[in-house]
C-alpha cells in the first residue's frame, strides 16, 4: 500500500455535516481542508439544480433558516472594545443574497439546529469555574479574561480525559447545550454546570441527550437525559453506568439509542442493538432483530475521513453491520 504523504493529505477535502433543506431542494454540507499555516479551514456550501455554491467560509455551524436560505456562526475578530471579551456572529445568506447579522452571542456556537421559527437549539464549551459566563456584565467578563490570560503560561491537570482529539486540553471544559430564541434575544443553558454532552437529538417537544457529570473523571457509560421545551423539566431517562450506549437519531418521534454489552470479549463497543428510548418515561423497545447490530466487529479510528453507518428515514432505520465477511446494509 502507497504511504500518505503530507502534501497529498493537505490537499485532502474532508466533506461533514450534510443537511438537507426543509423542501429538499438543496444540499449544504462543509468542506475542511488544511491550509498554508497548517490549520483546518471549514467551508459551507450548497448544492442546488447541480450547481455548488460556496455561501462563507470560517464555518464553526449551520443550519437551515428556510427553503433559500442558511445561518452560519463564525467567531469574531473583533473585541468589542473590551479587554479580551469576544463575540460569536451567526450570520443569514440566502442564495442571492448578500450575508447580514442575524444574532451576536458570549458563546461559542456549535451544532446548530433550527427547533421552531425563530427557536434554535446548540451546543457550546462552558468553563465549569464559570458556567454563567453568558450572564455576566461586560466588566465582569474582562475581569474573567484578564485572569485567565494570568494563568495562560500553564494548565492545571486535575480531571480525566483531559484532553480530546481535536480540541486539545479539555480539563475543566464541558459541552453544554444552549436554546435561543432570536425574537426576544433569550438565551438558555439547559443542561448542568458539569455536564459533558456527547451526542443529543431532538424529537418533538423534547431534547435527549447523552453524556456524563463529573468533576474528577468521565464514566465512558454515561447517562441519558431529557429536557422538555414546553415546562423547561429535565428527567434522567437511563441512569449514568448502567449502560454503554450512543444516542443516534430520532425514530417514530422517539430517540434512538444503540445499546453495546459492557463485558463483551472484544470490547464494549464491538457490539450494538437498537432500542427506541421514551423521552418522558424512559422505557427502551427494541427496534431491530437481535441477529443483527451495528459495529459488530473490532474497527478502528486509524482512517482518512469516514462515513454514515446509521440514518433514521422517516419510519426506517438504516444501518451497517458485518454477517461473516460481509459488510451488508439492513433495514
Amino acid at each position: 500500500m502507497k504511504k500518505l504523504k503530507a502534501d497529498e493529505f493537505y490537499r485532502y477535502h474532508m466533506l461533514s455535516d450534510l443537511k438537507i433543506s426543509p423542501e429538499g431542494t438543496g444540499t449544504a454540507f462543509l468542506v475542511s481542508q488544511v491550509a498554508d499555516d497548517k490549520k483546518y479551514r471549514t467551508e459551507l456550501l450548497v448544492l442546488r439544480e447541480g450547481e455548488t455554491r460556496c455561501m462563507a467560509s470560517e464555518v464553526a455551524a449551520y443550519c437551515w433558516k428556510d427553503e433559500t436560505s442558511v445561518l452560519y456562526s463564525v467567531k469574531t475578530e473583533e473585541d468589542n472594545g473590551k479587554k479580551g471579551v469576544r463575540l460569536w456572529e451567526i450570520y443569514e445568506k440566502s442564495m442571492d443574497g448578500e450575508a447580514r447579522i442575524f444574532a451576536r452571542l458570549p458563546v461559542p456556537v456549535s451544532d446548530l439546529q433550527k427547533i421552531a421559527e425563530n427557536v434554535f437549539l446548540f451546543s457550546s464549551s462552558i468553563d465549569v469555574k464559570c458556567p454563567d459566563y453568558d450572564k455576566l456584565e461586560e466588566s465582569e467578563k474582562e475581569e474573567y479574561h484578564r485572569k485567565k490570560e494570568e494563568e495562560a503560561d500553564y494548565i492545571v491537570l486535575d480531571e480525566l480525559p483531559f484532553m480530546k482529539n481535536g480540541k486539545h486540553f479539555t480539563n475543566g471544559v464541558r459541552n453544554a447545550l444552549f436554546l435561543y430564541t432570536a425574537d426576544d434575544g433569550c438565551l438558555k443553558r439547559i443542561t448542568g454546570s458539569t455536564y459533558d454532552v456527547e451526542e443529543f437529538a431532538v424529537t418533538g417537544d423534547y431534547v435527549a441527550y447523552r453524556g456524563s457529570a463529573y468533576t474528577r473523571k468521565s464514566n465512558c457509560n454515561g447517562s441519558v437525559m431529557s429536557y422538555n421545551m414546553k415546562t423547561g423539566e429535565t428527567t434522567c431517562l437511563m441512569e449514568e453506568g448502567k449502560y454503554r450506549c450512543w444516542l443516534l437519531n430520532s425514530w417514530n418521534g422517539m430517540p434512538m439509542v444503540k445499546i453495546n454489552a459492557v463485558d463483551h470479549p472484544m470490547g464494549c463497543g464491538s457490539t450494538g442493538y437498537f432500542y427506541s428510548l421514551d423521552p418522558e418515561s424512559g422505557k427502551l423497545s427494541p427496534i431491530s432483530e437481535f441477529e443483527c447490530n451495528r459495529n459488530s466487529t473490532v474497527s478502528s479510528d486509524c482512517r482518512l475521513s469516514g462515513g454514515k453507518t446509521v440514518c433514521a428515514v422517516s419510519d426506517a432505520t438504516y444501518f451497517v453491520t458485518t454477517r461473516g465477511c460481509d459488510g451488508i446494509l439492513k433495514k
